[in-house]
């Protein structure tokens, strides 16, 4: 026989002969005109769990707990700005103490008492179906599907997402047809302005810069994954981490917190889990080192999160998985990095090149402060973004021709919107940059090549095929620096 979990603490259960009389105290039972208040005894943890839920959705007119793939997260303040943070048991009990008045009662009348904390661990376990889903939080104005903007402060259930564009607040009006001169300036501002001192290496490095500023405005119209924005240098000093800050502070209003990648895989994935917990809307990881394995990056989690609309993982110091929405720009940073093939091919390539050997010493800049100019003149650049991607807009929301795989969505809609902005170059380097990923191969096949030019269908032993490539300076990575035994036999 199951018995029903009742509320009374040990002092209760001693009156429990007393109940009777609790029933006949009506004033005892009421509630408080002030402040909400909820009656613990004699009541099943149900009803009490039921009453608790009803207080929490109906007291704010801005919803203050949401769920995020079945778990309770509130919106936290922090220096970097607003971020999900998951309930805990503590947390939620808390809010329950502070929310709510609880009492008992007994023959004499009511007296204080508090929640107990079975009542926080179901409410935790068990979220009410009227809680409104929290994917994300963006910190601009946005597209959503059918080509409507939004971009006043506050919660969009429909989309799930947290608008929160500070220092957005008084954007001129975005023309509902931009005409071609207003397109033309917005242009000009984000190629020549905001861009114009970075030394890219070519057209399709600024196509790809100015399509992850465009990313996050347009995250809502996007179905599925998107690829991370490489943004590579041959040597310190060169820009990369300025180009990152010119695109973080016109999304974020602030410079992008950055972290490093570990070389242990386990660490890779407790970090990049963590930040995908918090739901920033832009993910920088900076300083790739490709001094690991074969001077190669690459990380399984990495590739495989690059490509998750959801991630599913358990967080530091818990048991039990969690599904994290994906939605973030993905902004990675390093000097000559050598990729692996899963990674190169979920990321577009951005290439700066300065040309000379202490590029930290360049002077002359039109823009010597870029950071500060991008902070004072961030609604500008912001209300250029909105022209252009509303000009697309207007047009139908033509879709880009060129698709980059897993990536589809992504590719029609930035590339379709750089096509209307007249940005030449989307897609234009995947080539060179695989190419390059794909060294091994490349080091393979050239060695293939020459031992069938050397010796045709010619059988030949280990020894022979190691002495051609010494002699011809194939296979170096892959035959090492050891004795010539332990080359031939790598």
């Amino acid at each position: 026989m199951t018995v029903p979990l009742a509320l009374d603490d040990a002092s209760d259960r001693r009156r429990s002969s007393k109940r009777s009389q609790v029933s006949k105290l009506p004033d005892a039972m009421a509630p408080l005109k002030d402040r909400p208040s909820i009656v613990l005894t004699g009541r099943q943890l149900s009803s009490v769990i039921s009453e608790a839920w009803e207080v929490l959705l109906r007291t704010t007119t801005q919803p203050e707990l949401f769920v995020r793939h079945g778990r309770l997260v509130r919106l936290a303040e922090r220096e970097s700005g607003i971020v999900i943070e998951e309930e805990s048991i503590d947390s939620f009990h808390g809010r329950l103490l502070r929310a709510v008045d609880w009492f008992r009662v007994n023959q004499r009348g009511r007296y204080d008492s508090r929640p107990p904390k079975e009542i926080a661990r179901d409410m935790l376990t068990f979220p009410d179906p009227r809680s409104p889903r929290l994917d994300a939080v963006t910190t601009v104005p946005v597209f959503v599907p059918g080509g409507r903007l939004i971009g006043k402060r506050g919660f969009y259930p429909e989309e799930a997402i947290y608008l929160n564009p500070t220092g957005l607040e008084q954007l001129p009006d975005i023309s509902p047809i931009p005409s071609q001169s207003e397109i033309a300036r917005a242009r000009a501002l984000l190629v020549e302005e905001l861009l114009g001192d970075f030394p890219f290496v070519d057209r399709t490095d600024l196509a790809h810069a100015i399509g992850a500023q465009i990313q996050s405005f347009v995250r809502q119209l996007i179905r599925g994954p998107t690829p991370a924005l490489l943004i590579e240098a041959p040597t310190a000093g060169s820009g990369k981490g300025l180009l990152a800050d010119a695109i973080g502070i016109v999304v974020l209003g602030d410079s992008i917190p950055a972290c490093s990648l570990p070389s242990d895989e386990d660490e890779i994935r407790r970090t990049l889990t963590a930040e995908l917990s918090l739901g920033r809307p832009v993910i920088l990881i900076d300083n790739l080192d490709s001094t690991g394995r074969r001077g190669m990056i690459h990380s399984a989690t990495l590739a495989c999160m690059l490509t998750a609309t959801i991630w599913s993982d358990r967080l530091v110091r818990t048991s039990q998985k969690r599904d994290l929405p994906n939605r973030a720009l993905w902004i990675l940073t390093g000097n000559n990095p050598r990729l692996s093939m899963e990674l190169a091919r979920r990321c577009v390539r951005c290439r700066i090149d300065p040309g000379m050997e202490q590029p930290w010493l360049r002077n002359g800049f039109r823009i010597p402060n870029l950071r500060g100019y991008v902070s004072q003149h961030r609604p500008q650049i912001v209300h250029a973004i909105l022209t252009i991607i509303q000009a697309w807009v207007a047009e139908g929301q033509p879709k880009h021709k060129n698709l980059l795989g897993s990536f589809e969505s992504w590719s029609e809609v930035v590339g379709g919107i750089l096509d209307v902005a007249e940005v030449p170059g989307f897609l234009g380097n995947l080539g060179a940059m695989y190419e390059e990923a794909d060294a091994e191969g490349q080091m393979w096949r050239e060695f293939v090549d020459a031992w069938w030019e050397a010796f045709g269908e010619t059988p030949r032993k280990p020894s022979e095929l190691n002495k051609h490539c010494h002699e011809r300076d194939l296979m170096l990575a892959a035959r090492g620096s050891g004795a010539a035994q332990s080359q031939m036999t790598k």
